[in-house]
Formats: structure tokens, C-alpha cells, sequence
């Protein structure tokens, strides 16, 4: 994988304020693994010593080809392979382990492991699998495997611990992520040759035959990965490479984050929710729940194009601490709908130049904060090439103020992946009373900078690193929550694993610090259908002061996860006709 090249330069209006900018790797470098070739067993994963190395041959075919791939180690596609386990009893650590799967390798390519249930003289073909208090490895890679008793060991971890940094749970499942990565036909990443010569990892169990792609180290195939097996989470090039052996499992579901919204004058959140035929729904919070309050028709139809891209915002045009609504359409023009605080009626409407046909309705190009603090939300436009254009509220429609340049461009990587965050990091309070919100980015190096205007534009205020980077898997699906749990004024990020934990990284006024041990522990698994989709809605339901999380599943149910002014917790669950078959968990539907 090529480096990331941080260059600490930008120009902002007239003057020059240093802040990181990403250097883009070529995406055309995929699949940093290796393909096992012979039947040699993989010693030594789960022990603290390496096992000495097992070499494989390597096959030449020319000098600009000198490594190739085993093709007879690899399942056959589409693949489904049936699973049994050799023993009975560690039920629960057995279940561990096939939700290990479900979230990384069986979401991310079209391999699904099928059975789960006892071995019988019948299960001649699959993997044959065995969970014990011992050392995890496999007897072979890949194919050899099929039919192969005891071929696929998992440890339950209960005499020792993997690592001072885990629980048993993540101890199971990072292991089973593991192996079932060798069972694919993945050997460690560790005995590459194109390892580079200061890392000091001795080569474990068989070799590959081919390599694509650069040595990855944050791959749960490396057993010196930084964060063993990668914390369980695959890195960019496992999830690449996979995909590009087995192809790529396609999951629908809207990619977007929620945008919340307050209808009325009280101080409880509601959602707006819109049909295909235009018709808003309104639904407002009691407290407890959200109700049925009423619709209005809209001409903006699923049939006229505004089930997709940048269509709708939310945004306080009046500044009267309603939410009110604008809608773009293909030509540049802004509607704005304002709330009345029972319905929404149309104001007015607001002619630009960020049109379908010049690049405005895909990517990160618009975001809704008060940039001269006057009480009223603005908006925020986005150039290709980094420039922003500010269009402030009049009261009822839009009118361009000022713009700045920056590097945060889409040639860099900005107009995709998981890179804005409109949320309030210092908790400072404007003139007019209102919380004033910044701008944070997110580049692949996991480097966050902070964006805070100065009342015209947004100037950089500061920056901080974290390890929720590209490589290490952060970069897709549903990985951060904007919310304020513990009511400080400041917006924290609700971080979710694949796992479906989640990781609360805290503002502490300048920066987002990650909070200790324990994580929360929640049902919003990868492999459960909570990577895509509209799952999750961060609002204050009963309006003390504290976000509330809630999570609509597929059937339509949205599950009340509480705040207790620190963390959150599991509270009620309540019906609703949104369900995924209908259509709900995909285009411009909620706000």
C-alpha cells in the first residue's frame, strides 16, 4: 500500500492556516493477501511465540509474473460451504464465532457458511470445525480443508487471556476471524516477501503463491497487526481482496446519515418520513414514542428523481427554533418549506448554480450550520476543487455571503467515505442563544480537523489524530453517531463496531477522546443488516437534554435506546409501518 503523505498547508481567503491533507491511494492496488498453495499445517496462531516457518514452493511462470495464484486452494463461486462442529457444549462460544463471520468475511463477499449444526458421518464436504480450550490453528488452507476432520480449530479462551486489551468474547471472535481467513485460503500475512525488512514478524505456517497488492498491516491476517487480529475489524485491503476472489456481497440500503429534525416549538425531536408519491408524513415525539401527527403532499415524487442524491436538508431558515425543510432540485433551485409547527407550507424558493448536470447531487458537497450566528441556519456548498460558497438566510430563502478555499478536495478523496461532521465540539453558545456548530473532517489517515467560523466563513481551529482510519476498515457503512449522550452541549461520536458495540469518543472541548473500556454492547450487528439502510436515529426523544438513540430494524420497530446522562441503555420498543419491504430503508425517506 502506498504511504499516506500528510501535507500541512491550505489557504483560507488571504491567509495561510496549516492543516492536513491526504494524499489518495490508487484503488487500483487491491488484495493484500495471500493464497495458500500446499496442504501445511498453520501453526502458532493464537501462541505468543511464533511457530517456526513452513515454506512452501513458489510457482514462476516469467519474470514479470514471478508469484501465481493457487486457484485449486479457492472455493468455487458462488460459494456456500456447510460448517459443523466435531464436539458439543461451548454453545455460547460457538455462536461467537459465527456472528465473528456474519459481520466481516460473510457481509463483505458472497461466501456464505451454511449448517452451524453437529458433525455427522453425512458431512463429508465443508469444514469441520471444533471449539476447545487450546491453541487455535487450521490443518490446511483453503479447499484442503473440505471434509477434513478437526480441520478448523477455535479457541474459547477460558485458562488464559489473548491480550491484557481484550475480553473473552473479543478474544473468541478475533481468533475465529482469523482461521476462517486461512480456511478461505489465506495465509498470514506475516510471510510475504515484500514485507517490509524493519518489521520484525517471523513467518508462521504455509506460504502463498501469490500476492496482489502491497503487505498490509493492519490485516486480521497479520499476526503482528498492531491491534491483534485488527481488533476483529477487517482492513480496507481484507475487505478488497476478498471481494476480489469471491466477489462482492451488494447490500441495499440508504449510505447516508440521518438528519434530525424539531417540528414543533417543544423540546423533543420528531421525524419527518416521505412516501413515494411525495407525501410527508409527521411524527412527533410524546416522550415515549414517536406518533402520527398528520401528512402534506409535495410534488416531490420517487417517479421524478427525489429518491435520490442531494435532494432534501434540514435546516432552521427562520431562525424560530422550528426545523424547516429545503429541497433541490436538479436545476439548482431551493425550495424552502417552513414549519408552522403542525405542518410545513412553501416559502419560497432559492436559484444556484449547483445543478444535477454539474456534479451537485452525489457526494459530500452541502452541510447546514449557522455560520454568521444570527440565529438562522446557512448553507454550506462544496466545490470539486475545495472552495466552499456560503448562502445565508434571509428568513425565508437563501442568498450567497462569502466563500473559502481549502485542499479538502474531491481529486484528494472528500466527495466520499465517511470525511464531514457538522456537530458542536466546544459547546460555546452564540449571541442569539443558540448552540454554534463546527464543521470536523475526517481524512483516511484518521486525522480530524476542526472547522470554526468566524462569522462570515469557516477558518481551521485545530487537529487531532485517532486510529479510526481507512485502512483499518472505518472508511464504510454505518460507523458514527453524532450525539450529545451526556448533555455537556458537547457532540460526541457514537463509534459502531462491526460487532455491533459501540465506542464513545468524547469532546472534550478541542478534540474527540476515546472513552475507556467497557464498550456498550448492543444487537446492531454488521451481520444482523445494521451496516446499511435508515437504522439509526440519533434525536432527544423525551427532551431532558440528552440524546437518545433510536435503531429501526427491518421490520419497521424502532427500539428506544435511553441516555442515562452518561451512556445509553436499552428503554422500549415501539411499531411502525416503515419497514424495509415497503421501501423504507433505502433513498431520500427520513428526517
Amino acid at each position: 500500500m502506498q504511504g499516506i503523505e500528510l501535507a500541512f498547508q491550505a489557504q483560507v481567503q488571504t491567509h495561510s492556516i496549516p492543516h492536513p491533507v491526504v494524499k489518495e491511494f490508487p484503488l487500483k492496488q487491491v488484495f493484500a493477501k495471500s493464497i495458500g498453495l500446499l496442504a501445511l499445517a498453520l501453526a502458532g496462531c493464537d501462541s505468543k511465540t511464533p511457530a517456526p516457518a513452513e515454506q512452501a514452493p513458489v510457482l514462476t511462470t516469467s519474470s514479470k509474473q514471478a508469484l501465481y495464484v493457487a486457484t485449486s486452494t479457492l472455493w468455487s463461486t458462488p460459494t456456500t460451504i456447510p460448517v459443523c462442529w466435531e464436539e458439543t457444549g461451548n454453545t455460547e462460544e460457538k455462536q461467537w464465532a459465527k456472528e465473528a463471520w456474519e459481520d466481516t468475511w460473510g457481509a463483505e463477499a458472497n461466501i456464505t457458511l451454511t449448517g452451524w449444526g453437529p458433525c455427522t458421518a453425512s458431512n463429508a464436504q465443508g469444514l469441520r470445525m471444533n471449539m476447545r480450550d487450546a491453541r487455535a490453528h487450521v490443518v490446511h488452507l483453503g479447499t484442503l480443508l473440505n471434509g477434513l476432520g478437526y480441520g478448523v480449530q477455535l479457541n474459547t479462551w477460558v485458562s488464559e487471556n489473548c491480550t491484557t486489551e481484550f475480553n473473552r468474547k473479543q478474544c473468541v471472535r478475533s481468533t475465529a476471524i482469523h482461521e476462517l481467513g486461512h480456511a478461505l485460503g489465506f495465509a498470514h500475512e506475516e510471510n510475504r516477501t515484500d514485507k517490509p525488512s524493519q518489521i520484525i514478524c517471523a513467518p508462521q505456517g504455509s506460504n502463498g503463491d501469490v500476492t496482489v497488492g502491497s503487505w498490509d498491516r493492519d490485516s486480521v491476517m497479520h499476526s503482528c497487526n498492531p491491534l491483534r487480529n485488527g481488533d476483529g475489524e477487517l482492513s480496507y485491503w481484507d475487505r478488497a481482496g476478498v471481494q476480489q476472489y469471491y466477489g462482492a456481497r451488494v447490500i441495499p440500503g440508504a449510505r447516508e446519515s440521518f438528519q434530525r429534525m424539531r417540528i414543533n416549538s417543544d423540546t423533543k425531536d420528531d421525524l419527518l418520513a416521505r412516501r413515494a408519491d411525495g407525501t410527508f408524513d409527521i411524527w412527533l415525539s410524546t416522550g415515549l414514542t414517536l406518533a402520527y401527527a398528520g401528512s402534506f403532499p409535495t410534488g416531490y415524487t420517487d417517479a421524478w428523481g427525489w429518491n435520490d442524491g442531494n435532494r432534501f436538508l434540514v435546516a432552521d431558515v427562520t431562525g424560530d427554533g422550528q426545523s424547516d425543510l429545503l429541497a433541490r432540485n436538479a436545476f439548482g433551485g431551493f425550495d424552502t418549506w417552513v414549519s408552522n409547527g403542525t405542518t410545513f407550507t412553501y416559502a419560497g424558493t432559492t436559484s444556484t448554480a449547483f445543478t444535477d448536470a454539474n456534479g451537485w447531487n452525489e457526494g459530500h458537497r452541502f452541510f447546514v450550520m449557522d455560520v454568521n450566528d444570527d440565529g438562522k441556519d446557512d448553507l454550506l456548498a462544496r466545490y470539486a476543487n475545495g472552495a466552499f460558497e456560503v448562502y445565508a438566510s434571509n428568513g425565508l430563502t437563501l442568498a450567497y455571503s462569502a466563500a473559502f478555499t481549502t485542499l479538502l478536495t474531491d481529486t484528494n478523496g472528500w466527495n466520499e467515505g465517511h470525511r464531514f461532521f457538522v456537530m458542536d465540539i466546544d459547546g460555546a453558545v452564540s449571541a442569539t442563544g443558540r448552540r454554534a456548530k463546527e464543521l470536523v473532517t475526517r481524512d483516511r489517515a484518521g486525522v480530524f480537523q476542526v472547522w470554526r467560523s468566524n462569522g462570515s466563513v469557516l477558518a481551521f481551529a485545530n487537529t487531532f489524530s485517532t486510529r479510526l482510519t481507512h485502512a483499518r476498515g472505518w472508511d464504510d457503512g454505518h460507523r458514527f453517531i453524532v450525539m450529545d449522550p451526556d448533555g455537556d452541549h458537547r457532540d460526541d461520536l457514537a463509534v459502531r463496531r462491526s460487532d455491533g458495540e459501540l465506542v464513545f469518543w468524547r469532546s472534550n472541548g478541542t478534540f474527540l477522546i476515546e472513552e475507556d473500556p467497557p464498550r456498550l454492547e448492543t444487537p446492531f450487528r454488521t451481520g444482523a443488516n445494521w451496516k446499511f439502510g435508515h437504522r439509526f436515529f440519533p434525536m432527544d426523544l423525551n427532551g431532558d437534554g440528552w440524546d437518545d438513540l433510536l435503531a429501526r430494524d427491518p421490520s419497521g420497530d424502532f427500539a428506544v435506546w435511553r441516555s442515562n446522562s452518561w451512556n445509553l441503555a436499552y428503554y422500549s420498543t415501539f411499531p411502525t409501518p416503515f419497514t424495509d419491504a415497503n421501501g423504507w430503508s433505502a433513498g431520500n425517506r427520513f428526517y
